[in-house]
């Protein structure tokens, strides 16, 4: 199981806000295998409609193309998309209903990263 937290956090040696995402591993029983912190920049991007039955459209920079992956809250992967442009719609019409974190990476600059909530119905 993996569990997603993303959050700002502010560094006053550096006298900016960073992005950062911690990624931590469970076992089935709940107990914590590891615990990685993961300093990035945030990619700006929309999805809508949000939430959805059918589909969501995908809205990214105009040049770069982006790696997807939604996970359920059991942190499984139920969909992976590789070289995503904007104005894309992603179809998750195939995925049970629940909600689920859209994990969302830069192809260009692999430090640019966003995790949003998707809830299909």
């Amino acid at each position: 199981t993996h569990i997603f937290l993303q959050y700002m956090e502010y560094d006053m040696r550096k006298n900016n806000l960073g992005f950062n995402i911690v990624v931590t591993m469970m076992d089935t029983m709940c107990n914590i295998l590891s615990t990685h912190k993961i300093a990035k920049q945030k990619v700006d991007v929309l999805v809508y409609p949000n939430p959805t039955s059918e589909a969501f459209t995908f809205k990214g920079s105009d040049n770069d193309t982006y790696a997807l992956s939604l996970y359920n809250l059991s942190g499984k992967a139920v969909l992976n998309k590789k070289q995503v442009a904007t104005d894309t719609s992603i179809y998750v019409d195939r995925v049970p209903a629940g909600m689920y974190m859209l994990h969302v990476q830069s192809e260009r600059d692999p430090e640019q990263v966003s995790v949003i909530k998707i809830v299909v119905q």
